[in-house]
């Protein structure tokens, strides 16, 4: 009874600190320390209860001592600890997935998630001057918002900071509002997702949306008879035809749907510091200095934050606007890490993503069979997203998608055994 209420403990506390305190977390080094040793206490009293030997805890007391420690150390030490801190994620959600009833998780999953879509709603109606999480924010950050509260030149940032942040958390988090018991919610709510998917305007986040279609289209086509499949085919097409035609109908701010997100692709080739031409040359500027590193840094890596470092040692700005960051979670992950990490991490999230695509139609459950689904999609999401940001800096995106691998691992394994 004991381990049953501290995992449902536990995995509140998790989702206050990745919807909420995120933000805090990237911002604050104390903070930061906190809540890794709350982790700590957490990884402890689940290995305290699996009756571990004492020679066992010994040696997690070590590993426990050198991610603390690795806190405050460059180089290997910090590589080291990034690492053990996401294993750490990973260990404590799997336990608290498993000892909890999947009703709870879904409720407690389902009410943040609400949460957090109101709370951007109520700051996007009122321009940014209902944000309580600007407490939180960096002083840049406080800097350019002062400008544009108030105005319509507002970007939704909520909890995340960063509107493409944000974003992309909309676009994950939204499908699971399909699966609030009330309709009258769930259809405010995935309205509400929507406008603010499509107000934010990110190119990212209409990416990932129509990967999210594709998915969920193809997962749907394998319950169809193959003799009425063409037909389903032609009819989805139809309505998504009827669907873009009625975008190009709608006036948002003196023009169509349609035109203003074909726009925002059309400006791709812009000047812009963020557009696709300085994407390309930052991620050459990246691989040119990987790869003129020796060839055992190449495979194991140069340490953790090597790119941010090296640029700013050098003075290289990859950017016009003096950052030193690559904003390319994959090319930094291969700096950092090389070759043989980035290959390893790769290979057992596609993994995870392959045996759940296979157990997910062993579930006979409707609702935990489409929240494996969308925990798929989100995965798939984040991992396209991640092309676009350096997932290092935000606490939220890691988390959340650390805590979707383990809802995915975890159904696996049971659906594995079960069946």
């Amino acid at each position: 009874m004991i381990k049953f209420n501290y995992s449902k403990l536990a995995l509140i506390y998790q989702f206050i600190i990745i919807f909420f305190l995120g933000t805090w977390y990237k911002n604050s080094i104390q903070f930061k320390i906190f809540l890794i040793s709350i982790d700590t206490i957490i990884s402890l009293f689940y290995l305290y209860k699996n009756n571990l030997s004492r020679s066992d805890l010994k040696k997690v007391y070590i590993l426990i001592t050198t991610v603390l420690v690795s806190l405050f150390l460059p180089s290997f030490m910090s590589r080291v600890s990034f690492i053990l801190l996401i294993l750490q994620k990973l260990y404590i959600f799997n336990h608290i997935i498993n000892d909890i009833k999947f009703e709870y998780l879904l409720s407690v999953f389902l009410q943040f998630i609400v949460l957090l879509t109101f709370c951007m709603g109520l700051e996007f109606i009122s321009l940014g001057q209902f944000n309580p999480f600007k407490t939180f924010y960096a002083p840049r950050v406080l800097l350019d918002m002062s400008f544009k509260v108030g105005t319509p030149l507002y970007v939704l940032r909520s909890s995340l900071e960063h509107p493409l942040i944000t974003s992309i958390i909309l676009v994950v988090t939204g499908p699971f509002l399909f699966l609030l018991e009330k309709k009258w919610l769930r259809y405010v709510c995935v309205f509400l997702n929507i406008i603010l998917i499509f107000f934010i305007q990110k190119r990212t986040a209409y990416i990932l949306v129509s990967i999210g279609v594709v998915c969920f289209a193809l997962y749907y086509l394998k319950y169809i008879n193959r003799r009425f499949r063409l037909n389903k085919i032609i009819s989805v097409i139809f309505l998504m035809t009827l669907f873009i035609i009625a975008l190009s109908f709608i006036r948002v701010q003196g023009d169509y749907v349609l035109n203003i997100i074909f726009s925002k692709f059309s400006a791709l080739q812009d000047a812009d510091s963020f557009s696709l031409n300085n994407r390309v040359i930052n991620a050459k500027t990246g691989l040119d200095v990987i790869f003129d590193q020796n060839v055992i840094n190449i495979f194991i890596g140069n340490g953790y934050d090597f790119l941010p470092n090296f640029f700013e040692q050098y003075n290289v700005y990859v950017i016009r606007n003096g950052f030193y960051v690559i904003d390319n979670t994959y090319i930094s992950f291969l700096a950092d890490y090389g070759m043989i990490g980035l290959f390893l991490v790769l290979l057992y999230i596609i993994d995870a993503i392959r045996k759940s695509m296979t157990n997910i139609y062993k579930i006979k459950s409707k609702k935990e069979q489409l929240f494996m689904l969308y925990s798929i999609i989100g995965i798939i999401n984040l991992m396209v997203s991640i092309a676009f940001f350096d997932i290092y800096a935000w606490y939220t995106p890691l988390t959340l998608l650390i805590f979707l691998i383990s809802v995915v691992t975890s159904y696996c394994k049971f659906h594995s055994n079960k069946f």
